[in-house]
């Protein structure tokens, strides 16, 4: 029999496309080939909320309606009736004044923060406690609203609109007149409050202003008095001019000090604010006030430093070059000399100064030094008596304006106090804009339907939280999004069919057999260039891993890659017992031969299908497995990766075998195939045990999928394309193999082997 690969097909050869375009120009309605798998984003609230409620939407809504009906007959009947009366009280900005047009501003500009005390005064104890004791409120209030403060306080509320001048006082009771009786007498306590604090206002700022007079009249005297006492030694009529001349004088002063350090420099001395006497300076010392005496030492160091340098090189004292230089030395010492004596002024060698002024006339430089240092010092004395003239000047200056502005606040001060007195007699800033009204109907009418609203609404929400608080302690795995969201961040390779142990059905043989192609085809994109290594596991017996190894090692092969499938589930043996005869004799060598040594190529058995070979357990016994060792699976997974493209490891289960450790240890990658009913915490243990030991995990597949799950996966468009589709062309392409090999093999690999086998027109399909 020959074999053909359909859906999720990656040519490998020029054979293999040549097939490829002969089955598409056969069939060019075929839509089999699929897109990526888009997987949902596992991070998804909306999506996690959906896998919790999927196949319990029903309940969800049945509580939901139960509690939603509960919750807003709860809220409704809450509360009881409230009614609400409303009074307006009017608050000026401002404050008009009685001797002028003018009105007072200082209240405006803080109009929104006064008002916000207004409001927390109204609230306050000062108000409701003078309004619970009027008479008016004593005639009409019943039970604890008579006594009681803090009840008569719940009923309160104060508002304002921002940028309006009104204050709306609201009272809500349980009866209309208590309404309308508690918000007026609230009002005319508010009202007498503001104008009793009005009142306090004032007479603490007339205060106030009265103490600012006294200061002022005390700070006036004494600048008076420090002024008399500058005035005793300094006129202040001629100050500044005192002030002027001493500064023209040490300008001057400054200007001549200048030139004569110029002059200085133009001769090549530098110049000093405080130059030394001579006879106390060291040659080199002098060597500083002059730059050509400074070139001359210099040139004769050079000069010393050459003879030491060539006596060193074995010159003597009468060799030429030494002579000549020592020549050179006596001529600089010479003119050392002179120039020494030059600036020193007479052969004694003494500087200009108080007890040597005749040296002047021996020396320029001299007479320039003599000069500089009578200038600096005349500077400095007038520098100094400029900025103490300064300093009084300045100190009157402020005296008499600090007099002038004290002069002037005071006579204001005098006015504030004869205005505010007056002032007092004007009107308060608050008056009533309108009284209380008896209310006709409940003011919460309107509340105790959003409350129903709002209780159904949180009755509906509890409903469908219950449900999902359920889906939540269910640790199973129902569905295919449980697997996604539940597993972490592990890739979801592709979902497998629930399929019947009879296959029958070609359209479940086509979906079942694109599954496997699809998960084939991602293993593919991932894998080397060398023999690609894959062990396949679950967490637990059952979860379908031999079906899917068998399954993936015909689609493997039939893309034209070297298969083998080595069965390392030396407990179970299911490989082996499902893709071999019984009666075969090639059963009796397998795996732990092949670690002990024997040849492993008499080891592999071929199947009946094109490049598909295996390697059984042979004759070990549950009991053996024992005998594997991780040394001896990686010498034999190097062996197998030597001769064949890829290679697929059937183990037991990663929690309870001792080879799925040493296989997904050493395989490229491992598959974990985990199946509908598994429990999450197993799965979860199995891949941090595999992550534990080093395994590279692929991906997981999740099996015994429902049609819901197929659908809402990457292969809903096979089921699209085959609902489409006006004949099965495709269907026809099916043929089934006998009874006992499809028994043997399972409903999964009986489709991988049956769809895309190449049929005759006369032969009839089996079942």
């Amino acid at each position: 029999m020959i074999y053909d690969s359909q859906g999720g097909r990656e040519a490998t050869g020029p054979g293999d496309d040549l097939k490829m375009n002969q089955y598409y120009n056969q069939h060019p309605d075929s839509d089999l080939f699929i897109d990526e798998q888009q997987i949902p984003d596992s991070g998804s609230h909306i999506h996690q909320l959906h896998a919790l409620l999927r196949g319990r939407y029903h309940w969800a809504i049945i509580l939901g309606v139960i509690l939603a009906t509960l919750g807003a007959l709860a809220g409704y009947f809450s509360q009881g009736d409230v009614y609400q009366s409303t009074s307006l009280i009017a608050v000026s900005p401002v404050t008009q004044m009685i001797l002028s047009n003018r009105t007072d501003e200082s209240i405006s500009r803080y109009y929104d923060s006064w008002i916000d005390r207004q409001l927390a005064i109204i609230e306050g104890r000062q108000v409701l406690s003078p309004a619970m004791a009027s008479d008016e409120w004593q005639s009409v209030a019943f039970g604890a609203y008579a006594t009681s403060t803090d009840l008569f306080r719940t009923g309160l509320s104060v508002a304002r609109k921002r940028g309006q001048q009104v204050i709306a006082i609201s009272y809500q009771a349980p009866t209309p007149e208590l309404a309308q009786v508690g918000a007026n007498v609230i009002t005319n306590a508010y009202k007498a409050e503001l104008e009793r604090s009005e009142q306090l206002q004032d007479s603490e700022l007339q205060r106030v202003r009265e103490n600012h007079r006294l200061e002022l009249q005390r700070k006036i005297e004494k600048l008076q008095a420090d002024k008399r006492t500058i005035s005793t030694k300094y006129s202040e009529l001629t100050i500044a001019d005192d002030l002027k001349r001493m500064s023209l004088l040490r300008d001057n002063l400054e200007a001549e000090l200048n030139q004569t350090r110029d002059d200085l420099a133009e001769l090549g001395v530098s110049s000093s604010d405080d130059p030394a006497n001579t006879d106390q300076l060291t040659l080199e010392q002098l060597a500083t006030q002059d730059k050509q005496l400074a070139n001359m030492l210099q040139l004769r160091n050079q000069l010393e430093s050459d003879i030491e340098y060539k006596v060193r090189m074995g010159m003597g004292e009468k060799h030429r070059e030494i002579r000549e230089t020592r020549a050179r030395i006596a001529t600089l010492n010479t003119q050392i000399q002179k120039r020494d004596n030059t600036l020193r002024g007479s052969p004694d060698g003494n500087w200009p100064n108080d007890n040597n002024p005749a040296a002047d006339a021996t020396s320029p430089i001299l007479a320039l030094r003599s000069k500089e240092k009578r200038l600096a010092k005349r500077h400095e004395d007038a520098k100094a008596e400029t900025q103490h003239l300064a300093m009084i000047y300045e100190q009157m200056q402020t005296i008499t304006s600090s007099l002038k502005l004290r002069h002037d606040e005071l006579a204001n001060t005098n006015t504030l106090i004869e205005n505010l007195r007056i002032e007092g007699q004007a009107p308060g800033r608050a008056h009533i804009d309108r009284t209380a009204g008896l209310p006709s109907k409940p003011a919460n009418l309107g509340k105790r339907k959003q409350l129903a609203a709002l209780g159904g609404m949180a009755g509906l929400c509890a409903g469908f939280a219950l449900v999902i608080v359920f889906g939540m302690s269910d640790r199973r795995l129902r569905h295919f999004e449980d697997a996604q969201i539940g597993l972490g961040n592990i890739r979801m390779l592709g979902v497998l069919p629930e399929l019947p142990d009879d296959l029958t059905d070609p359209e479940q043989a086509v979906l079942a057999s694109h599954c496997v192609h699809q998960i084939r085809t991602l293993l593919q994109i991932d894998r080397g260039p060398d023999g690609f290594i894959l062990s396949v596991t679950g967490p637990a017996a059952g979860s379908g891993k031999t079906s899917l190894t068998m399954s993936l090692g015909m689609s493997f092969a039939s893309s034209g890659s070297k298969t083998l499938m080595i069965d390392c589930d030396i407990v179970g043996g299911g490989l082996t017992r499902r893709m071999l005869d019984p009666d075969d004799p090639n059963k009796t060598t397998g795996v732990l031969e092949a670690c002990n040594g024997t040849a492993f190529s008499d080891c592999v058995v071929s199947t009946a299908f094109p490049n598909l070979y295996i390697l059984p357990i042979g004759a070990a016994l549950p009991s053996q497995a024992g005998d594997l060792s991780p040394a001896a699976v990686r010498k034999l997974l190097t062996k197998a990766r030597d001769e064949y493209d890829t290679i697929l490891v059937d183990t037991g289960p990663v929690l309870g075998s001792l080879e799925a450790a040493m296989v997904s240890a050493q395989a490229d990658k491992t598959i974990v195939i985990v199946s509908r009913g598994d429990q999450k915490p197993i799965v979860a243990k199995s891949l941090n045990h595999l992550r534990a030991i080093g395994a590279n995990i692929a991906g997981v597949v999740f099996n015994h999928a429902d049609s819901v799950d197929i659908e809402r996966s990457t292969y809903a468009s096979i089921t699209v394309s085959q609902n489409r589709r006006q004949d099965n062309k495709v269907f026809n392409e099916v043929q089934w193999l006998d009874r006992d090999t499809s028994n043997r093999f399972g409903p999964l690999a009986t489709a991988v082997a049956s769809y895309g086998r190449k049929t005759d027109d006369n032969e009839d399909k089996q079942t």
